[in-house]
């Protein structure tokens, strides 16, 4: 998945006051991981500038990361439908619409799929198949498992960030171009070859990025990303 750029800028002339930085294929490497070096510079460089982590992951999941820091900063999770601040509290969220999750849970209650499908809010991660192989490599990836909530989701219980929907390479495309067809309210984002996300049609990181910008004051051309 090609790295989104967030701030067109030409070469920054001063040191940089903010760094955004991705985490999945930036700073972790193949075992999803963290190198000494790299945990070495994070910290060095957290005492310096704010470091902000910007990920797809669920909150619980930067936990770790978060860590490192020896000055914590915010934070922006499922790629920008959700902000934390250095104490892991929200300070911003961009929930999908009540009415379009009820839409999806009606679908797929309706479709026979050999899947999991996953629901973010902003303080827990759920699945609907635990046991699906595609399910836990992701718990294995993320590092703790979701918490089992059958289908329908209660959507009155708590407003939902994100949806993943998590099957096999073949049946991915077929569900992807339903998606596109039928929810064009939705930002829909195939993320990986067995992974579909799914947002609010105003997610983006670079909205978020732009929120923590001004919540120190600074200018985007003082920031690098």
């Amino acid at each position: 998945m090609a790295k989104e750029i967030i701030f067109d800028q030409p070469e920054l002339k001063d040191p940089p006051k903010i760094i955004f930085s991705d985490i999945d294929g930036t700073l972790l490497n193949s075992y999803h991981s963290l190198s000494d070096r790299t945990r070495l510079a994070l910290k060095e460089a957290s005492l310096k500038f704010p470091i902000i982590f910007s990920s797809g992951r669920n909150p619980q999941a930067l936990i770790s990361m978060h860590q490192v820091l020896l000055k914590k900063a915010p934070l922006i999770s499922l790629n920008g439908a959700l902000i934390l601040d250095e104490n892991f509290k929200p300070l911003f969220q961009q929930p999908i619409q009540a009415q379009y999750i009820a839409k999806f849970l009606n679908d797929f209650l309706n479709i026979e799929c050999d899947c999991a499908i996953n629901f973010y809010t902003a303080s827990n991660w759920y699945t609907n198949n635990p046991n699906y192989f595609g399910q836990i490599h992701e718990e294995k990836i993320v590092g703790f498992p979701a918490k089992v909530m059958p289908l329908p989701f209660p959507i009155e219980e708590e407003p939902i960030l994100k949806i993943m929907i998590i099957a096999g390479s073949l049946d991915i495309p077929k569900i992807y171009e339903y998606l596109k067809e039928n929810y064009p309210f939705l930002k829909i984002v195939r993320s990986r070859n067995d992974l579909i996300e799914l947002y609010d049609i105003n997610t983006s990181k670079g909205t978020a990025l732009e929120k923590i910008v001004n919540f120190y004051g600074f200018n985007t051309s003082e920031a690098l990303a």
